[in-house]
């Protein structure tokens, strides 16, 4: 089972915020044909962000894991905020930002060494968290010890509790009522606990806390996690399923 096969289910993106502007098309899109602007924010978005990180690295072309990072910012621009699951964040993801950061990362060897070597699909799964900078930064800081290494780092799942019901009474089921009406964040769903869904979330936004390609998977009544073990291998990351549930 491969990430470009799980990427039909479509893996839902955090909201965008563009930091270059959109380029002046001078086009009336909405008076020559309505709905074609709204069809092609994504890329036009994604467009913008090339420009503005060629403007800010001019060297980019040159090639290299920077260039495979940069586009696969793009690609992620281009999902845009359909793929929106604003219960897992606050506010919005840069992903000029992100790229920066993990560039900045990756050079402190803040990352596993593959990192480097992904290409740019698998780094769409490292940039495409759907938790925020500061929890990606958390998860690297609290990670336990037993699970920093690139063969361990997706039994992460094990660190959150698993709890149907908070200790209130509600159900997992009440959505961010589960959390007292809070963004189920790295550090809060540490706190709280969850079922399939917070536990394969939190593995998954662990993973890509250290440059590890990862992403939740939903199936019929439940929610896994797969990550990119080393030398490519393709691993669940929640106890009990297997390849053949996916």
């Amino acid at each position: 089972m491969t990430m470009e096969r799980l990427h039909r289910g479509r893996n839902p993106l955090p909201a965008v915020l563009p930091s270059a502007s959109l380029p002046d098309l001078g086009l009336d899109f909405k008076r020559w044909m309505p709905g074609l602007e709204d069809v092609h924010t994504g890329a036009l978005q994604a467009a913008a962000l090339c420009g503005g990180l060629l403007a800010a690295e001019p060297n980019l072309l040159s090639g290299g894991w920077q260039l495979q990072l940069a586009v696969a910012a793009a690609l992620c621009m281009a999902e845009g905020s359909e793929m929106l699951d604003s219960s897992f964040h606050e506010g919005t993801v840069d992903f000029f930002r992100r790229y920066e950061q993990y560039c900045t990362d990756a050079v402190a060897q803040r990352l596993f060494p593959e990192f480097r070597s992904l290409r740019a699909w698998h780094f769409r799964y490292v940039l495409g968290s759907w938790h925020s900078d500061q929890d990606l930064a958390w998860s690297r800081a609290n990670v336990s010890q037993e699970f920093r290494k690139p063969d361990a780092i997706g039994e992460t799942t094990k660190m959150v509790k698993y709890k149907p019901f908070n200790d209130k009474g509600v159900s997992v089921q009440d959505g961010l009522r589960f959390y007292d009406d809070q963004r189920a964040t790295m550090p809060r769903i540490l706190d709280y606990g969850g079922v399939c869904g917070a536990v394969s979330k939190f593995g998954a936004s662990c993973c890509q806390a250290f440059g590890v390609a990862a992403m939740p998977v939903g199936q019929p009544g439940h929610c896994a996690m797969i990550w990119r073990a080393p030398g490519g291998r393709q691993s669940m990351g929640f106890p009990g399923w297997s390849f053949d549930d996916v």
